[in-house]
């Protein structure tokens, strides 16, 4: 969810817990497509956040990538920013 130029990232619909290696990406993606990675941190089935979007940001990218009890996955989702 992007709010006030600050992103939260809630994981949802996976199986169980998470292993250490599991990590979160953000990317901001200006008007010309450009993207940029503007914040990592360690995954968690709990709301994360907040980040701050970068100035110019039309939209945020987000991918996780680690393993839980059903094995290796990765997640991606995004929003446009207000």
């Amino acid at each position: 969810v992007v709010e006030q130029h600050e992103v939260w990232v809630t994981l949802s619909g996976g199986g169980g817990k998470l292993e250490p290696q599991s990590e979160l990406h953000l990317l901001a993606e200006d008007e010309a497509g450009t993207r940029k990675e503007f914040a990592s941190a360690p995954l968690s089935l709990v709301k994360a956040g907040p980040f701050v979007v970068p100035q110019g940001a039309r939209k945020v990218v987000a991918y996780a990538a680690g393993q839980d009890a059903g094995g290796r996955f990765v997640a991606i989702g995004e929003a446009l920013v207000p």
